[in-house]
């Protein structure tokens, strides 16, 4: 906005002397510049690298004052977002290892279980092979030596251990059955998974072959429609060329006429004037 400065003083270079000068006015702090004044500022390269950086809804007419202070501003929330930003993708770092952390301890929490169950299956066996073992032998040499087996404590005790063994191979039975049928079940939706990405490839095959039939059909259509066009071109092109000739050769025997009945009345008119003659 153009005013008239009611003070004859410019903010810039303070001359009262003009008394008629027109005075631009900053947007932001009201501060007049003479004309000279506000044509040398945004003339001026570093006015121009400041009002780059300011936002293109922002005023124009902005004193050096002001526009340093803005810039100042800008500068610090642009650092602000920068530093924003960086907290932000060093919190989505840190969150992503602790994640690749938790699914390693995870990983290596699962294979020690399953090492774990191993062993204690393998500990079972060989403690079960061993109580059989200690059974039988016990159970020969009461036989060879005639003793009572009713009486016999360790046979007894070898007994506990077997019927213990029993329970505990029982339940390892069931796990194991348990676990053969989650992955027979597993086996069968890897099938049907199979079968249905088979019948899928077969179906985007016959659509894609489909596809091709389409458009060798169409593109036969349009061969065949353009040649008719061009048929159809051919044709009229042959009947106007016919119908120009046509009325060219009438137009000369037209003219041929007119010619021969103005040959006859000059003639007529030649013979005329000399019979008056």
């Amino acid at each position: 906005m153009t005013i008239d400065n009611q003070d004859n003083l410019c903010l810039r270079c303070h001359n009262r002397e003009k008394l008629f000068e027109t005075f631009k006015k900053c947007s932001y702090c009201s501060a007049k510049l003479c004309q000279q004044c506000w044509t040398e500022l945004q003339t001026s390269d570093e006015y121009k690298v400041l009002i780059e950086t300011l936002p293109k809804t922002s005023p124009r007419r902005i004193c050096s004052t002001c526009l340093q202070t803005l810039y100042g501003h800008i500068a610090k929330k642009k650092l602000a977002d920068d530093e924003d930003d960086y907290q932000l993708a060093l919190a989505i770092s840190l969150s992503q290892k602790e994640a690749d952390k938790q699914r390693k301890h995870e990983e290596i929490k699962a294979s020690s279980i399953t090492e774990k169950k191993v062993d204690q299956r393998e500990n079972l066996l060989d403690k079960t092979a061993e109580a059989i073992e200690r059974f039988m032998n016990r159970a020969k040499s009461n036989y060879q030596r005639n003793r009572d087996v009713i009486g016999d404590t360790a046979l007894l005790s070898a007994f506990i251990l077997l019927q213990t063994c029993a329970t505990e191979l029982e339940q390892l039975k069931h796990d194991l059955d348990r676990q053969r049928q989650h992955f027979e079940t597993l086996q069968e939706k890897l099938t049907t998974l199979r079968d249905a990405r088979e019948a899928l490839n077969i179906l985007r095959y016959e659509h894609q072959a489909r596809k091709r039939q389409e458009q060798k059909h169409a593109d036969q259509q349009r061969k065949l429609l353009m040649m008719q066009k061009v048929a159809d071109l051919r044709q009229l092109k042959h009947t106007q060329i016919a119908n120009f000739q046509e009325r060219y050769f009438h137009r000369l025997l037209e003219e041929e006429q007119e010619s021969s009945e103005r040959l006859k009345r000059q003639k007529k008119l030649l013979h005329e004037e000399q019979f008056a003659s």
